[in-house]
């Protein structure tokens, strides 16, 4: 009888790909790596796989640790002014939300090392079969969810209208883009997991992926280089473990701010402070103290144990 694992994740999909693994007799972190495979390969625009994560576990009898797999900034060895591919995108999405696209706005991923990382230290399965789930869903199709349709109702156009690869995904009838449960297809992407599952995912940094990957980038203005992907490495921290009532909770420590702002939210919320309010002070806390700190580590702590 499989162990009771809790799955909170972003889709029915993931949700279903955690189930398969703990079935396998997978453990949490076996459930969590195939979820995440899904959301990161099942919702364009939205999460990507070539992206940046941030994996914390607690190991029984063990102090919680934050893998730290956040994109690098490229050009090891580049020219600047090489730096060609990139243009500037005003989207109406959020409120407003200005972002530069192209080749040259393209950092190291760190998401697959993050994975590997994790999976190395913790997991019980084999990478294969943790990244099943993912292969045939996207061989298969998988239904466009409404979060990426209303973020690609702005985007389609504006990000991903110079890629052929991404118009012909997103637009199954060759004009509009698909709406909400339409099934979607991104061509070479079940042929590439897979590649990935029998090879590693450090075929992603090493292998023939890598090299057409950089050589894809520099082709179109990009700085990214070989060596870039090559000494990409993950990151193994201990975690930002704080005290809130019967829960110890461990969250992403500095250099990132993110787990420092949960802290002090719900800290203050733990005191009775009213959560919406806890939460805008938190937020004018970090635009003056924090986003421009020089002791990052400092200044965070300060803020979590006021």
């Amino acid at each position: 009888m499989p162990a009771a694992v809790a799955v909170a994740t972003a889709s029915e999909l993931a949700a279903d790909a955690a189930r398969r693994c703990i079935r396998a007799g997978g453990n949490a972190v076996d459930a969590a790596i195939a979820a995440a495979l899904m959301c990161m390969n099942t919702e364009p625009g939205v999460c990507s796989f070539a992206g940046g994560a941030f994996i914390t576990i607690k190991a029984p009898g063990e102090t919680a640790i934050t893998i730290d797999g956040y994109a690098a900034i490229p050009g090891v060895g580049a020219q600047a002014d090489s730096a060609t591919g990139w243009r500037g995108v005003r989207m109406a999405y959020g409120g407003g939300v200005h972002t530069d696209v192209g080749a040259a706005s393209v950092a190291v991923p760190g998401s697959p090392a993050a994975i590997d990382c994790a999976h190395r230290q913790f997991a019980c399965l084999p990478m294969p079969t943790l990244m099943q789930p993912t292969i045939e869903a996207v061989r298969d199709g998988f239904p466009l969810s409404q979060a990426c349709h209303t973020y690609l109702q702005h985007a389609a156009s504006s990000v991903f209208a110079n890629d052929p690869n991404a118009v012909a995904a997103l637009h199954p009838d060759g004009q509009n883009l698909a709406n909400a449960g339409e099934r979607i297809v991104i061509d070479g992407l079940a042929r590439t997991l897979t590649q990935l599952a029998h090879d590693g995912l450090t075929h992603f940094y090493t292998g023939e992926l890598a090299m057409q990957i950089v050589d894809h980038l520099q082709a179109h203005g990009g700085i990214m280089t070989r060596d870039d992907l090559s000494e990409y490495r993950a990151i193994v921290r201990p975690s930002l473990v704080i005290e809130n009532g019967d829960w110890q909770i461990g969250l992403n420590p500095p250099p990132a701010i993110g787990g420092s702002m949960l802290a002090a939210i719900l800290g203050a919320v733990a005191q009775g402070d009213d959560l919406l309010q806890s939460t805008r002070h938190a937020l004018q806390r970090r635009r003056r103290e924090l986003d421009f700190s020089l002791d990052l580590e400092r200044d965070a702590a300060a803020m979590v144990n006021e």
